[in-house]
């Protein structure tokens, strides 16, 4: 049980044990104030949780350098929770006590990222890093609680349809990216591969019987630096089974180079192709070429997605060919592609409950009589 007594200060004091047998307390100025959190601490030594206040005076700056020298993580991750600490998070918070970081405050700080950027996912990206940092001071017996979870993002207008290109824009791009860049095109555009993942398959990947590639790492450039490591998530690592076309473009591609091992796709020097330089070189100027002039790199993966739509693959399948973490990801990016599929159920219904009858593509119900077909309202 804690305790609440009065000091000759005229300040009242909170007293308890904790379940290792240490004495805490805690001062206010107020009897209220001291008996509010005693009832805080019995309700949460009920519940098996014992918190000391003092834990909690830690300024976040420390907090985060303490995360910042034993973090594990990917580069490419390290290198945006470093540039979203320092342009965010650490002037807002950076000497604030763990204990003194209220969740209105961190409401106004994601309204001001959204205000300022523009951007939702950026103003996600705070959320999420400080969340995960309260969320481990918590763990760590600093918090009784982490405010940063029970904070909603801003209001975000509504997602701009995504800009994809038809086969013959691809095939238009193609040619202009010259023929050393023209299956890494292709790749992407019907694969669906991330660039990190297309300049990380080697000729190993490349099943030509089979007509399909697998992904087994990437290769991502941060801070001037390439590394290589392991697919985005689990289920990045995967087969992807393609177009003949699209084969023979790679089976010409390494015949004209005469490679027949290591890396598909090299740059200049040899070594792996640098996001970067690629976008600055070839694809901005053969985009303009092209007549695609301002087409994101990373939309040729959003093309594959809407090819394989139009083919007749579902959602979970397009998920698996994308490599994403869960059919979630996929139904939030592309759920447009899909708006057109309640047409096609009341179509099927139509035919499951009136065998006779179809729609015709002017959206005239055609009906089957004596072997003729004829027109109705």
């Amino acid at each position: 049980m804690a305790r609440v007594r009065e000091l000759s200060s005229g300040r009242w004091q909170v007293s308890w044990r904790n379940a290792a047998g240490t004495e805490n307390s805690t001062t206010f100025s107020t009897e209220a104030k001291a008996r509010k959190r005693k009832t805080r601490v019995e309700a949460d030594a009920e519940r098996g949780i014992f918190h000391d206040p003092r834990a909690g005076r830690q300024p976040l700056r420390a907090f985060w350098k303490e995360w910042r020298a034993g973090a594990r993580l990917e580069p490419s991750t390290l290198e945006l929770y470093d540039r979203t600490w320092k342009t965010y998070i650490e002037p807002r918070f950076g000497d604030v006590a763990l204990n003194r970081i209220e969740r209105a405050a961190v409401e106004d700080l994601l309204v001001d990222v959204y205000d300022t950027s523009g951007s939702a996912w950026q103003a996600q990206t705070v959320r999420r890093l400080l969340r995960m940092l309260l969320g481990r001071a918590v763990r760590r017996d600093k918090l009784a609680r982490n405010v940063a979870a029970e904070v909603d993002l801003p209001a975000q207008p509504r997602r701009k349809r995504i800009a994809v290109l038809m086969p013959d824009a691809i095939d238009r791009l193609a040619d202009q990216v010259g023929a050393e860049w023209r299956a890494l095109v292709y790749l992407n555009a019907y694969g669906g591969f991330r660039f990190s993942e297309a300049i990380a398959i080697s000729v190993g990947n490349v099943d030509f019987l089979r007509r399909t590639v697998s992904v087994s790492s990437k290769i991502v450039e941060v801070a001037g630096e390439l590394h290589e490591g392991p697919t985005k998530t689990e289920r990045s690592e995967r087969s992807v089974s393609l177009p003949g076309f699209v084969i023979d473009e790679v089976s010409a591609h390494l015949a004209r180079l005469d490679r027949r091992d290591g890396l598909i796709f090299r740059d200049s020097d040899g070594g792996p192709v640098r996001r970067s330089n690629f976008a600055r070189r070839v694809w901005r100027p053969a985009c303009k070429r092209a007549g695609v002039a301002c087409f994101p790199l990373k939309n040729l993966r959003h093309c594959a997605a809407s090819l394989a739509h139009l083919a007749g693959a579902d959602m979970k399948h397009i998920s698996a060919r994308l490599g994403h973490a869960s059919i979630t990801t996929t139904a939030n990016v592309y759920s447009e592609l899909f708006t057109d599929l309640d047409a096609d159920v009341a179509e099927r219904l139509e035919h499951l409950a009136r065998p006779g009858v179809e729609t015709s593509a002017d959206g005239l119900r055609m009906e089957h009589r004596r072997g003729k077909t004829t027109g109705g309202a």
